[in-house]
């Protein structure tokens, strides 16, 4: 397993991926969850500041991703495959475990 402890400031996050299970708790802030089914699931390049302002207006309703919010305390599980991203879009303190095969 690997375990990470995050700051994050505002409109910081993640860019869109996907790998094995993973655990998410935010502790402090909030955060935009962005995700997309395995067989949706890609890796992008860019900043996720920078999809979110120059993709994502242009994804088509069938492509765009489902979304959440998380706040303090909320415990996030996303499945083996699934395509995420995030954005904080408070300053935010958050661990998780990404879960490995084995």
């Amino acid at each position: 397993n690997n375990f990470k402890f995050m700051i994050a400031p505002i409109y910081s996050g993640s860019s869109l991926h996907f790998h094995y299970t993973a655990s998410n708790v935010l502790i402090f802030g909030r955060k935009r969850w962005f995700l997309f089914p395995p067989d949706r699931a890609f890796y992008s390049t860019l900043h996720i500041n920078d999809w979110l302002h120059v993709e994502y207006p242009y994804l088509s309703l069938e492509n765009k991703p489902l979304e959440c919010i998380q706040e303090p305390g909320d415990l996030f599980y996303i499945p083996e495959s699934w395509g995420h991203g995030t954005i904080s879009s408070q300053d935010s303190i958050a661990y998780a475990i990404l879960h490995t095969q084995g």
